[in-house]
């Protein structure tokens, strides 16, 4: 560590699990260009962009929210195997904001793993996440959420 300042440390840890989680997940790191499209029929393009309704991004210059979904089964085609989903909400507004999260079905299920207001782990420790029942999440003032979605063990198609 380079510092002795507690706030140094915190983010030399916080930095440190970024890095670590980024490589446990490879769709946060594609060898190919994203398409913004469903080309492999995953019923989800490989990324999407939202605002507080999934697949709708709010582009007002003045807008200061909003989401983006990496789906985990584009891995496939580098890694061989599905990944889980990755979903990140950036909320640079100074009050909550209501965001409907983008995939409710019964055979997946969200797990709520970062808030940068405080509220979770800031280690990016996936054994720490939280599962997240909600069909909504309010996002905190001037935070980023991350959240993790998983196929439930029962749903998974057999490759």
């Amino acid at each position: 560590r380079y510092s002795k300042t507690k706030s140094a440390n915190e983010f030399f840890e916080f930095t440190k699990g970024l890095f670590e989680f980024r490589k446990r997940h490879s769709v946060l790191h594609q060898p190919f260009e994203l398409k913004l499209l469903d080309y492999m029929s995953c019923k989800l393009p490989d990324i999407s962009f939202h605002s507080v309704e999934p697949f709708r991004m709010d582009q007002d210059p003045v807008s200061r929210s909003f989401a983006f979904l990496l789906c985990g089964k584009y891995a496939k085609q580098y890694t061989r195997k599905e990944e889980d989903s990755i979903y990140v909400i950036f909320n640079m507004y100074w009050e909550k904001v209501k965001f409907s999260l983008p995939v409710k079905d019964s055979s997946h299920e969200w797990f709520k793993l970062l808030c940068t207001d405080g509220s979770t782990d800031q280690t990016f420790d996936e054994s720490k996440m939280t599962s997240y029942n909600e069909d909504y999440y309010f996002a905190p003032e001037r935070s980023i959420s991350v959240f993790v979605l998983k196929e439930k063990e029962g749903k998974k198609k057999k490759d």
